[in-house]
């Protein structure tokens, strides 16, 4: 294992308290609480991170109606253009 750098942190009681109420409803220590929540943390600003399955299945729909759109849109063109030809 690396060897650890120590830090001290400050937090304010309610702060102090979730941490203290979350690490031990997931079974951890604070310290490896910290390092989790520092983790998930950096991968949200990078932008690394799974989207939940409610907003998967949201952007497919609307991957779909655009697709939708589009195609209702080259009908249009296509029917519209072929008007002139027949006039």
């Amino acid at each position: 294992m690396d060897k650890l750098k120590r830090l001290n942190v400050r937090l304010n009681p309610d702060q102090y308290e979730r941490l203290m109420y979350w690490s031990a409803r997931r079974e951890m220590s604070a310290s490896d609480y910290l390092n989790l929540a520092f983790d998930e943390m950096i991968k949200k600003e990078n932008g690394d991170y799974d989207l939940p399955t409610a907003e998967i299945a949201r952007l497919n729909q609307l991957i779909e109606v655009i697709t939708s759109l589009s195609s209702n849109v080259k009908i249009i063109r296509v029917s519209y253009c072929f008007r002139f030809l027949i006039v």
